[in-house]
């Protein structure tokens, strides 16, 4: 029979003594058959012990049969466990005790300092390894945590190693955990994006200045929305319209002060004019005569070249119309005709009186 002696002693009669008394004890409820009562008592009588103390002895034999069973996982097999896992994960992990020395560093976090675990383990991390960080970002922010024992994240360049680190620091009873990661790849290509950004706006800024000071009308409308994007002062006083930019081509429709004809004397149908062909269908047009007919009766000939303007893939990104006004081009050459033999004037410029139809007013 298994006995304790620390614990409980026996006296000459084989009774246990001394500590039974003394030794804390848990009061629990035991449901047993008659039976097994009165077998209990029968033996706490034979061995001159409380019912108690039998079922003391009895519970401590158990342990003494099976002294090899299988137990709960020590200590040291959760720390090779946990070792394993951050081992594995592809984030850089570090741990810090109170004292700020390091107790924990796993391979990634080695790579990324450039040292081994071994050269880091047990030294302090603002004294022996970077005092050129105290009082930094990281070091406030470590600070931070500790003091108020909250959950902190950020990102900084780190000078000492050269890159750029997306770090998040966890703290606890025993120090503070620190998961970081090596971002230098992407905060290249967010800067590289910002320049590129900056690059475009000042060459579009440049380049709305020159179409700006062009002789001739120019209109840009995008693909995606189809909207007008750019209307230079030139193209507004040769059609004698104030275009208001980011709309959509089919808006201007009703609200244009002409419409338009082809030289035939064929009015324009509202996806017929230049600009939404290149926009839609890619179609390049070169030198398209166009006649404006105004409510007021005067009338405009303007010559209009557009075509689309595309990506590397050859997808449609949007469309560019020019134009200028050849209205006294037209009246010269009439001019010359008459005098050369009273030759007949071009039939674009004989439909006087031609019907025309209301709703066919566009933009170019």
């Amino acid at each position: 029979m298994y006995t304790d002696k620390s614990c409980m002693r026996r006296d000459a009669t084989g009774k246990f003594v001394n500590n039974w008394n003394s030794e804390a004890k848990q009061r629990v409820s035991v449901s047993l058959t008659r039976t097994a009562w009165r077998s209990l008592d029968q033996e706490a009588q034979k061995r001159g012990v409380s019912r108690s103390e039998v079922i003391e002895q009895f519970a401590r034999s158990l342990e003494a049969e099976h002294p090899n069973r299988e137990m709960p996982a020590t200590t040291q097999t959760i720390d090779r466990t946990v070792a394993t896992i951050l081992e594995s994960i592809t984030d850089a992990f570090v741990a810090f005790d109170l004292d700020w020395h390091y107790t924990y560093v796993n391979h990634a976090a080695a790579q990324i300092l450039h040292k081994q675990p071994e050269e880091l383990i047990g030294k302090h991390v603002w004294n022996d390894v970077f005092p050129e960080l105290v009082g930094g970002v990281a070091y406030q922010a470590m600070h931070r945590a500790i003091a108020e024992q909250v959950p902190v994240a950020w990102e900084e360049f780190g000078e000492p190693i050269q890159y750029w680190l997306e770090v998040n620091a966890y703290p606890s009873a025993a120090g503070l955990a620190v998961y970081f990661r090596n971002v230098t790849e992407r905060k290249q290509a967010e800067a590289e994006r910002e320049r590129l950004l900056q690059e475009l706006e000042r060459e579009r800024t440049q380049f709305k200045a020159v179409l700006q000071q062009m002789p001739a009308g120019v209109l840009i409308a995008e693909a995606a929305s189809e909207k007008l994007v750019l209307a230079n002062e030139q193209a507004k006083k040769i059609l004698g319209y104030d275009f208001e930019e980011f709309h959509e081509l089919e808006d201007y429709e009703p609200i244009t002060p002409f419409h338009a004809f082809r030289s035939d004397g064929q009015i324009y149908a509202p996806d017929a004019y230049p600009l939404p062909r290149s926009l839609r269908t890619g179609e390049v047009i070169a030198n398209e005569e166009l006649e404006l007919r105004y409510e007021d009766g005067s009338r405009t000939i303007i010559a209009v070249n557009s075509s689309p303007i595309l990506d590397k893939q050859g997808q449609i990104l949007a469309a560019v119309v020019i134009f200028q006004d050849i209205t006294e081009r037209q009246q010269t050459e009439i001019l010359l005709q008459q005098a050369k033999g009273g030759i007949r004037k071009p039939a674009e410029m004989v439909r006087n009186g031609a019907g025309f139809n209301a709703n066919t007013n566009g933009v170019y």
